[in-house]
């Protein structure tokens, strides 16, 4: 058994269920949502939700159209949170994922017809439209006048060093894999 299987065996039930929490907030905190939102939903003060979540207390305010820090900035444009509808499209995340698996993460959900609509740390929020779509992450700033030129889109302002664009192909999605009517992943 590795290290940290011992760890969690050892763990009092308080504390695997704080982890517990604390891993709902982060994920609450990557999907867009700020930290009053997070204490409103659970019903606690916002000082108790950063406190659960190894956050400092009263930290300072987001800046503007940021919902707190807990992702880098690049929300959904349109302001909304979670797997609410993107101008009428079901949303969805897409993660966790790293620098090395985001890029086939991507294009195996780009050939079922899902397109990025916002990001936060090592998740990406993703819309289903009726094409598929192809994904370059390239050096930011590099070439990006002939990306846009050849149709690419730009997502979000991207991650030093990379920047991230989409763009349609035109052909139709292949089929989602199912498992007892459930789609396994975006």
């Amino acid at each position: 058994m590795d290290a940290q299987g011992a760890d969690e065996r050892d763990a009092s039930p308080a504390e695997r269920l704080r982890a517990t929490v604390a891993a709902a907030i982060e994920e609450a905190r990557a999907a867009g949502l700020d930290w009053p939102e997070v204490a409103e939903r659970l019903g606690l003060t916002e000082d108790e939700v950063r406190r659960v979540a190894g956050a400092p207390a009263g930290g300072p305010a987001p800046a503007p159209g940021d919902p707190g820090g807990a992702h880098d900035g690049e929300g959904r444009a349109d302001g909304t949170h979670g797997d609410e509808p993107h101008d009428g499209e079901r949303v969805v995340r897409l993660g966790p994922v790293t620098a090395f698996t985001e890029m086939d993460r991507l294009a195996r959900a780009g050939r079922h017809g899902w397109r990025i609509v916002g990001a936060g740390t090592a998740v990406y929020l993703m819309a289903h439209t009726d094409t598929q779509w192809e994904f370059r992450r390239v050096f930011a700033g590099r070439g990006e006048a002939r990306l846009i030129a050849e149709g690419w889109q730009r997502v979000g302002t991207g991650r030093f060093p990379w920047g991230y664009y989409q763009r349609p192909t035109g052909e139709t999605p292949e089929p989602e894999d199912r498992v007892g009517g459930f789609v396994l992943e975006p």
